[in-house]
Protein backbone atom coordinates (compact mmCIF):
# COMPACT_ATOMS: atom_id res chain seq x y z
CA UNK A 1 0.00 0.00 0.00
CA UNK A 2 1.47 3.33 -0.86
CA UNK A 3 0.46 6.68 1.42
CA UNK A 4 0.42 10.00 0.08
CA UNK A 5 3.86 12.21 0.34
CA UNK A 6 1.62 14.89 2.46
CA UNK A 7 1.32 12.01 5.02
CA UNK A 8 4.00 12.96 8.43
CA UNK A 9 6.10 9.73 9.15
CA UNK A 10 3.98 8.65 12.13
CA UNK A 11 5.32 8.01 15.33
CA UNK A 12 1.85 5.69 17.03
CA UNK A 13 1.73 4.34 20.64
CA UNK A 14 -0.80 1.44 20.99
CA UNK A 15 -2.60 0.66 23.94
CA UNK A 16 -4.69 -2.55 23.90
CA UNK A 17 -6.00 -4.27 26.87
CA UNK A 18 -7.15 -8.02 26.86
CA UNK A 19 -5.01 -9.02 24.35
CA UNK A 20 -3.12 -11.52 25.91
CA UNK A 21 -5.52 -13.38 27.99
CA UNK A 22 -4.91 -16.23 30.20
CA UNK A 23 -4.59 -19.87 28.47
CA UNK A 24 -7.21 -21.64 30.04
CA UNK A 25 -10.28 -18.61 29.50
CA UNK A 26 -9.15 -19.72 25.33
CA UNK A 27 -9.17 -23.51 26.76
CA UNK A 28 -11.80 -25.63 23.75
CA UNK A 29 -11.69 -22.88 21.72
CA UNK A 30 -9.87 -22.75 18.42
CA UNK A 31 -7.00 -20.22 17.73
CA UNK A 32 -8.19 -17.13 15.40
CA UNK A 33 -5.75 -17.14 12.52
CA UNK A 34 -4.04 -13.58 13.14
CA UNK A 35 -0.67 -13.33 10.69
CA UNK A 36 -1.05 -9.57 10.50
CA UNK A 37 -0.67 -9.72 14.17
CA UNK A 38 1.88 -12.30 14.18
CA UNK A 39 3.72 -10.56 11.97
CA UNK A 40 3.72 -6.92 14.23
CA UNK A 41 5.48 -9.57 17.29
CA UNK A 42 8.14 -11.38 14.97
CA UNK A 43 9.18 -7.90 14.20
CA UNK A 44 9.42 -6.11 17.15
CA UNK A 45 11.56 -6.08 19.90
CA UNK A 46 10.05 -7.20 23.21
CA UNK A 47 10.38 -5.72 27.02
CA UNK A 48 8.04 -6.13 30.28
CA UNK A 49 6.87 -2.92 32.44
CA UNK A 50 4.04 -2.85 34.96
CA UNK A 51 0.86 -3.69 35.13
CA UNK A 52 -2.05 -2.26 33.12
CA UNK A 53 -2.99 0.93 33.46
CA UNK A 54 0.53 1.68 34.25
CA UNK A 55 1.90 1.72 30.52
CA UNK A 56 -0.72 4.44 29.40
CA UNK A 57 -0.34 6.63 32.88
CA UNK A 58 3.82 6.18 31.93
CA UNK A 59 3.15 7.77 28.37
CA UNK A 60 0.89 10.51 29.56
CA UNK A 61 3.38 11.43 32.34
CA UNK A 62 0.78 10.89 35.00
CA UNK A 63 2.08 9.25 38.62
CA UNK A 64 0.54 5.37 39.47
CA UNK A 65 -1.85 6.34 41.92
CA UNK A 66 -3.44 8.56 40.66
CA UNK A 67 -7.06 8.48 40.67
CA UNK A 68 -8.28 6.61 37.73
CA UNK A 69 -12.03 7.65 37.93
CA UNK A 70 -10.91 11.08 38.66
CA UNK A 71 -9.35 11.19 35.37
CA UNK A 72 -12.12 9.67 33.32
CA UNK A 73 -14.77 12.09 35.02
CA UNK A 74 -12.77 14.69 34.07
CA UNK A 75 -12.32 13.06 30.52
CA UNK A 76 -16.73 13.27 31.14
CA UNK A 77 -16.50 16.75 31.46
CA UNK A 78 -17.05 16.64 35.24
CA UNK A 79 -15.11 18.56 37.65
CA UNK A 80 -13.35 16.14 39.73
CA UNK A 81 -12.44 19.67 42.18
CA UNK A 82 -10.78 18.56 45.40
CA UNK A 83 -13.64 15.48 45.77
CA UNK A 84 -12.56 11.85 45.85
CA UNK A 85 -13.98 9.72 42.96
CA UNK A 86 -14.58 6.06 42.19
CA UNK A 87 -16.35 4.39 38.89
CA UNK A 88 -19.85 2.83 39.91
CA UNK A 89 -20.11 0.92 37.39
CA UNK A 90 -23.83 -0.04 36.75
CA UNK A 91 -23.57 -4.09 36.38
CA UNK A 92 -26.11 -7.35 36.10
CA UNK A 93 -25.37 -9.37 39.28
CA UNK A 94 -25.84 -12.93 38.77
CA UNK A 95 -26.49 -15.56 41.37
CA UNK A 96 -25.39 -19.30 40.56
CA UNK A 97 -25.51 -22.09 42.65
CA UNK A 98 -21.82 -21.21 44.43
CA UNK A 99 -21.05 -18.08 43.03
CA UNK A 100 -21.79 -14.37 42.14
CA UNK A 101 -20.87 -13.31 38.44
CA UNK A 102 -20.87 -9.51 37.48
CA UNK A 103 -21.81 -8.49 34.22
CA UNK A 104 -20.76 -4.91 32.95
CA UNK A 105 -23.81 -3.28 30.93
CA UNK A 106 -22.98 -1.65 27.57
CA UNK A 107 -24.56 1.39 26.17
CA UNK A 108 -27.00 -0.82 23.91
CA UNK A 109 -28.31 -2.71 27.10
CA UNK A 110 -29.27 0.23 29.01
CA UNK A 111 -30.09 3.82 28.27
CA UNK A 112 -29.68 7.18 29.57
CA UNK A 113 -33.57 8.08 30.82
CA UNK A 114 -32.72 4.21 32.72
CA UNK A 115 -29.63 5.27 33.97
CA UNK A 116 -30.53 8.87 34.95
CA UNK A 117 -33.53 7.36 36.88
CA UNK A 118 -31.70 5.03 38.72
CA UNK A 119 -29.10 7.54 39.61
CA UNK A 120 -31.42 9.93 41.22
CA UNK A 121 -32.74 7.32 43.52
CA UNK A 122 -28.95 6.60 44.76
CA UNK A 123 -28.31 10.35 45.23
CA UNK A 124 -32.04 10.31 47.22
CA UNK A 125 -31.09 7.78 49.55
CA UNK A 126 -27.20 8.67 49.45
CA UNK A 127 -26.92 12.25 49.95
CA UNK A 128 -26.56 12.45 53.91
CA UNK A 129 -23.91 9.81 53.54
CA UNK A 130 -21.61 12.39 51.72
CA UNK A 131 -21.83 10.61 48.14
CA UNK A 132 -23.22 11.99 45.15
CA UNK A 133 -23.46 10.21 41.74
CA UNK A 134 -23.69 10.76 38.49
CA UNK A 135 -24.24 9.51 34.97
CA UNK A 136 -22.35 11.24 31.99
CA UNK A 137 -23.51 8.51 30.04
CA UNK A 138 -25.70 5.18 30.53
CA UNK A 139 -23.08 2.85 31.10
CA UNK A 140 -20.42 4.70 32.78
CA UNK A 141 -21.60 5.95 36.23
CA UNK A 142 -19.54 7.45 39.16
CA UNK A 143 -19.65 8.20 42.86
CA UNK A 144 -18.03 11.66 44.26
CA UNK A 145 -17.09 10.99 47.65
CA UNK A 146 -15.34 12.78 50.75
CA UNK A 147 -11.75 12.21 50.59
CA UNK A 148 -11.45 10.69 53.73
CA UNK A 149 -14.15 7.96 53.05
CA UNK A 150 -12.27 6.88 50.28
CA UNK A 151 -12.26 2.94 50.23
CA UNK A 152 -9.54 0.28 49.03
CA UNK A 153 -11.43 -1.72 45.94
CA UNK A 154 -10.49 -4.14 43.34
CA UNK A 155 -10.79 -3.09 39.81
CA UNK A 156 -13.34 -4.73 37.39
CA UNK A 157 -11.59 -6.62 34.95
CA UNK A 158 -9.77 -8.07 38.45
CA UNK A 159 -12.78 -8.89 40.23
CA UNK A 160 -14.11 -11.24 37.49
CA UNK A 161 -11.05 -13.71 38.97
CA UNK A 162 -11.81 -15.72 42.26
CA UNK A 163 -15.04 -15.21 44.38
CA UNK A 164 -16.64 -11.80 44.08
CA UNK A 165 -16.91 -11.49 47.92
CA UNK A 166 -13.31 -11.31 48.26
CA UNK A 167 -12.78 -8.23 46.13
CA UNK A 168 -15.51 -6.22 47.40
CA UNK A 169 -14.59 -2.28 48.89
CA UNK A 170 -12.38 -2.63 52.17
CA UNK A 171 -13.63 1.13 53.95
CA UNK A 172 -10.51 2.95 55.47
CA UNK A 173 -13.26 5.41 57.18
CA UNK A 174 -16.51 5.77 59.06
CA UNK A 175 -18.35 4.74 56.01
CA UNK A 176 -19.06 1.12 55.31
CA UNK A 177 -18.71 0.44 52.15
CA UNK A 178 -19.79 -2.81 51.84
CA UNK A 179 -23.04 -1.65 53.85
CA UNK A 180 -23.44 0.80 50.67
CA UNK A 181 -23.21 -2.22 48.09
CA UNK A 182 -25.72 -3.80 49.91
CA UNK A 183 -27.74 -0.99 49.88
CA UNK A 184 -27.34 0.09 46.31
CA UNK A 185 -28.17 -3.25 44.95
CA UNK A 186 -31.57 -3.44 47.08
CA UNK A 187 -32.85 0.26 46.31
CA UNK A 188 -31.89 -0.93 42.34
CA UNK A 189 -33.15 -4.18 43.01
CA UNK A 190 -36.68 -2.49 44.05
CA UNK A 191 -36.40 0.25 40.95
CA UNK A 192 -39.58 0.61 38.63
CA UNK A 193 -37.27 0.64 35.83
CA UNK A 194 -35.75 -3.13 36.51
CA UNK A 195 -39.49 -4.29 37.17
CA UNK A 196 -39.86 -3.11 33.51
CA UNK A 197 -36.70 -4.43 32.47
CA UNK A 198 -37.71 -7.64 33.49
CA UNK A 199 -40.73 -7.45 32.25
CA UNK A 200 -39.71 -7.26 29.05
CA UNK A 201 -36.56 -9.41 28.95
CA UNK A 202 -33.85 -7.95 29.78
CA UNK A 203 -31.33 -8.57 32.23
CA UNK A 204 -31.91 -5.99 35.50
CA UNK A 205 -29.78 -3.26 36.32
CA UNK A 206 -29.31 -4.74 39.71
CA UNK A 207 -25.85 -3.70 41.19
CA UNK A 208 -22.89 -1.35 40.86
CA UNK A 209 -19.32 -1.95 41.35
CA UNK A 210 -17.23 0.50 43.29
CA UNK A 211 -12.81 0.86 42.05
CA UNK A 212 -10.79 3.77 40.51
CA UNK A 213 -9.43 5.25 43.79
CA UNK A 214 -6.30 7.14 43.82
CA UNK A 215 -4.84 10.61 43.82
CA UNK A 216 -6.44 13.70 42.57
CA UNK A 217 -4.81 14.53 39.19
CA UNK A 218 -2.41 16.91 38.36
CA UNK A 219 -1.74 18.90 35.40
CA UNK A 220 0.91 16.98 33.45
CA UNK A 221 2.98 17.20 30.60
CA UNK A 222 2.90 14.79 27.11
CA UNK A 223 4.65 14.64 23.74
CA UNK A 224 1.28 13.57 22.06
CA UNK A 225 0.01 15.80 18.91
CA UNK A 226 -3.14 13.87 18.95
CA UNK A 227 -4.94 11.03 21.67
CA UNK A 228 -7.32 8.84 19.35
CA UNK A 229 -9.40 6.31 21.14
CA UNK A 230 -13.54 6.42 22.74
CA UNK A 231 -12.34 5.74 26.85
CA UNK A 232 -12.72 9.03 29.36
CA UNK A 233 -9.50 7.80 30.57
CA UNK A 234 -7.69 8.57 27.78
CA UNK A 235 -9.58 12.48 27.16
CA UNK A 236 -8.78 13.03 30.79
CA UNK A 237 -5.03 12.53 30.11
CA UNK A 238 -5.08 13.76 26.91
CA UNK A 239 -6.64 17.01 28.56
CA UNK A 240 -3.62 16.80 31.22
CA UNK A 241 -1.52 19.25 28.53
CA UNK A 242 -1.91 22.61 27.71
CA UNK A 243 -3.86 23.07 24.83
CA UNK A 244 -6.62 20.37 25.22
CA UNK A 245 -5.96 17.77 22.39
CA UNK A 246 -9.55 16.54 22.12
CA UNK A 247 -9.87 13.18 21.60
CA UNK A 248 -10.67 11.75 18.20
CA UNK A 249 -12.90 8.66 17.93
CA UNK A 250 -10.65 5.84 16.14
CA UNK A 251 -11.65 2.03 15.35
CA UNK A 252 -9.82 1.57 12.82
CA UNK A 253 -6.22 2.72 11.75
CA UNK A 254 -8.20 4.72 8.66
CA UNK A 255 -9.41 6.61 11.04
CA UNK A 256 -5.70 8.48 11.73
CA UNK A 257 -5.33 11.48 10.81
CA UNK A 258 -2.68 11.72 8.53
CA UNK A 259 -1.31 15.38 9.04
CA UNK A 260 -0.11 13.79 12.88
CA UNK A 261 3.73 13.01 13.46
CA UNK A 262 3.39 11.59 16.89
CA UNK A 263 -0.28 9.97 18.14
CA UNK A 264 -1.43 7.66 20.86
CA UNK A 265 -4.46 4.87 20.24
CA UNK A 266 -6.11 3.47 23.06
CA UNK A 267 -8.12 0.55 21.42
CA UNK A 268 -10.89 -1.20 24.21
CA UNK A 269 -12.84 -3.51 21.88
CA UNK A 270 -11.87 -6.59 23.58
CA UNK A 271 -12.35 -5.26 27.37
CA UNK A 272 -15.97 -5.67 28.02
CA UNK A 273 -16.70 -9.35 26.12
CA UNK A 274 -13.46 -10.46 28.17
CA UNK A 275 -14.96 -9.17 31.50
CA UNK A 276 -17.77 -10.78 30.41
CA UNK A 277 -16.29 -13.95 30.11
CA UNK A 278 -17.81 -13.97 26.69
CA UNK A 279 -15.04 -16.19 24.21
CA UNK A 280 -16.75 -15.84 21.31
CA UNK A 281 -18.07 -12.24 21.43
CA UNK A 282 -13.76 -11.67 22.14
CA UNK A 283 -12.82 -13.61 19.32
CA UNK A 284 -14.72 -12.01 16.95
CA UNK A 285 -13.91 -8.37 17.95
CA UNK A 286 -10.35 -9.58 17.78
CA UNK A 287 -10.83 -11.00 14.14
CA UNK A 288 -12.11 -7.32 13.39
CA UNK A 289 -8.92 -6.27 14.80
CA UNK A 290 -7.13 -8.15 12.34
CA UNK A 291 -8.68 -6.65 9.91
CA UNK A 292 -9.08 -3.15 10.47
CA UNK A 293 -6.14 -2.59 13.32
CA UNK A 294 -3.31 -5.03 12.24
CA UNK A 295 -3.23 -5.64 8.51
CA UNK A 296 -3.31 -1.49 8.13
CA UNK A 297 -0.65 -0.91 10.80
CA UNK A 298 1.49 -3.59 8.85
CA UNK A 299 1.34 -2.03 5.52
CA UNK A 300 1.51 1.65 6.31
CA UNK A 301 5.23 -0.08 7.97
CA UNK A 302 5.96 -1.40 5.56
CA UNK A 303 5.14 1.74 2.69
CA UNK A 304 6.50 4.28 5.07
CA UNK A 305 3.19 5.85 6.90
CA UNK A 306 4.24 4.75 10.52
CA UNK A 307 7.99 5.22 11.60
CA UNK A 308 7.97 3.40 15.06
CA UNK A 309 5.28 1.97 16.25
CA UNK A 310 4.84 1.04 19.83
CA UNK A 311 2.75 -2.03 21.04
CA UNK A 312 1.48 -1.51 25.20
CA UNK A 313 0.02 -5.09 25.31
CA UNK A 314 -1.15 -5.70 29.06
CA UNK A 315 -1.41 -9.22 31.26
CA UNK A 316 -2.01 -9.88 34.33
CA UNK A 317 0.91 -9.33 36.17
CA UNK A 318 2.62 -7.15 33.95
CA UNK A 319 2.64 -5.28 30.35
CA UNK A 320 4.68 -6.48 27.35
CA UNK A 321 6.30 -3.73 25.03
CA UNK A 322 6.68 -4.31 21.72
CA UNK A 323 8.69 -1.74 19.87
CA UNK A 324 8.77 -1.72 16.01
CA UNK A 325 11.06 0.75 13.39
CA UNK A 326 10.48 1.29 10.29
CA UNK A 327 14.02 1.06 9.35
CA UNK A 328 14.77 -2.58 11.16
CA UNK A 329 12.05 -4.70 9.52
CA UNK A 330 12.73 -7.91 7.64
CA UNK A 331 14.63 -6.61 4.04
CA UNK A 332 15.63 -3.82 5.85
CA UNK A 333 18.32 -5.07 7.66
CA UNK A 334 17.07 -6.18 10.41
CA UNK A 335 16.71 -10.15 8.98
CA UNK A 336 19.55 -11.20 11.55
CA UNK A 337 17.70 -10.34 14.77
CA UNK A 338 14.97 -12.81 14.06
CA UNK A 339 17.21 -15.72 12.64
CA UNK A 340 19.07 -15.43 15.90
CA UNK A 341 15.93 -15.52 18.64
CA UNK A 342 12.67 -18.33 18.69
CA UNK A 343 10.15 -17.18 16.60
CA UNK A 344 7.22 -15.20 18.52
CA UNK A 345 3.35 -14.90 17.62
CA UNK A 346 0.34 -14.29 18.97
CA UNK A 347 -0.17 -17.48 20.19
CA UNK A 348 3.18 -17.82 22.29
CA UNK A 349 2.59 -15.08 23.76
CA UNK A 350 -1.04 -15.81 25.06
CA UNK A 351 0.22 -19.13 26.37
CA UNK A 352 2.06 -16.84 29.14
CA UNK A 353 -0.38 -14.60 30.09
CA UNK A 354 -0.98 -16.21 33.01
CA UNK A 355 2.30 -16.75 34.04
Amino acid sequence: MLYSCTALPLKLDVFLPDLLVPREWLAGYPAPALPALDWLLAQGEVTTTGAWPRPLLDAFGAPADVSLAALSAEGEGLEPGDHGWLFAQPVHLRVDLDSVALYPLTGQEISLSESAALVVELNRNFAGQGLLFDAPAAERWYVRVDRDQMPVTVPLRDARRGRLFDHLPQSRGSLSWQAVQNEVQMLLHSHPVNAHREMIGQSAVNGVWFWGEGDAPTRRQHGYQAVFGRAPLLAGLAGRQAGEPVLQPAMAFADIAPDVARAAWGIDALQVAFIRNDVEAWTAALLQLEREVFMPLRAALQGGRVRTLNLALPRQADSLMVALDAGRLEGAGGWWRRWRRPPRSWTSLQQAADA
